[in-house]
């Protein structure tokens, strides 16, 4: 920890306060200091207790079982509700999904197999989940989506395993 950068963002009436590590947490996410994707990662490796993540910089995944971790959030827009999932080009394993959904403050977790989004690698593209505008799954409503990810939902264990 630089002390120096502490000491100059923070100043010293508040580094004094004292917070519980659930509230200094969430401060530091708030803030924008806490990246929750590598929260995320770490979360599986303490709860897999045999997957081992990676060197940081390691190209197409985040633990040795070749699978990556992907923390996102539901964003609405106007009439549509989605999580989406990008940077799946370098990707080469089976991708380990956790889902915020900020209305309900429910999170879902998904283990997404590399066949389901590969076809999506070479375009660049993206792949979402989908909800209501109340904060509850749904399924896609358009014919031409490949995968309901709904299918490949979990729970927080199995993520993890």
């Amino acid at each position: 920890m630089n002390q120096q950068l502490v000491n100059m963002a923070y100043p010293s009436s508040f580094r004094k306060e004292l917070f519980s590590l659930e509230e200094a947490i969430q401060f530091l996410w708030q803030d924008g200091v806490i990246n929750v994707g590598e929260l995320a990662e770490k979360a599986i490796v303490r709860k897999s207790k045999k997957l081992k993540q990676n060197t940081r910089g390691h190209k197409g995944s985040d633990f040795n079982d070749k699978s990556d971790s992907k923390y996102v959030t539901v964003t609405y827009i106007r009439k549509s509700a989605y999580a989406t999932i990008t940077s799946i080009q370098n990707k080469i394993g089976m991708l380990r999904v956790m889902v915020h959904e900020p209305k309900t403050n429910k999170n879902y977790f998904f283990r997404i197999p590399y066949k389901v989004y590969a076809p999506y690698k070479n375009a660049n593209n993206s792949i979402k989940i989908y909800f209501n505008q109340q904060g509850k799954p749904r399924s896609p409503t358009k014919e031409n989506i490949r995968y309901d990810l709904w299918d490949y939902q979990c729970n927080a264990e199995q993520w993890a395993k």
